[in-house]
């Protein structure tokens, strides 16, 4: 049987997407999500998890690859233990946000100048790119066992 190109990336797609339905994803991203009051900002901020998450797995398997090295398992068994606790902090964020808006009046207004809805949109891109930089760590330490 030859294995082709085709193969390959076929078998790391149905990987990836195996890895991406992971609790721990599911959790991390539907938390940032649902921060965001269009669909559109909530997959934004998916799409920004995602690319931090990929470039901390492509930054540490190229060099650990180079290196011919890998990650100690205390030290993998250590970055699992910092995401569950940034996991936490995300729930623990979100009960908050929701008990503040549980508390809050309603009332609706329009601003001609929707520039302060950018800049929290903006922020919240940043701290979805951070977590999926953060929850890469762990990630690679299985592939160098």
């Amino acid at each position: 049987m030859e294995i082709t190109l085709f193969s390959v990336l076929a078998l790391g797609f149905i990987l990836g997407i195996r890895h991406a339905m992971e609790p721990d994803h599911m959790i991390a991203v539907s938390t940032i999500a649902s921060q965001s009051k269009k669909l559109w900002q909530a997959s934004l901020a998916g799409v920004f998890w995602g690319i931090g998450h990929t470039a901390t797995l492509f930054v540490i398997g190229t060099i650990l690859i180079l290196l011919k090295d890998e990650i100690p398992a205390q030290w993998s068994l250590t970055l699992e233990f910092l995401v569950g606790i940034m996991l936490v902090y995300l729930g623990i964020t979100a009960m908050l946000s929701i008990r503040k808006k549980q508390r809050q009046p309603s009332h609706h207004h329009h601003h001609e100048n929707e520039q302060h809805t950018y800049k929290a949109n903006k922020g919240t891109y940043y701290k979805s790119l951070f977590i999926g930089l953060f929850m890469g760590l762990p990630a690679a330490a299985p592939w160098f066992y």
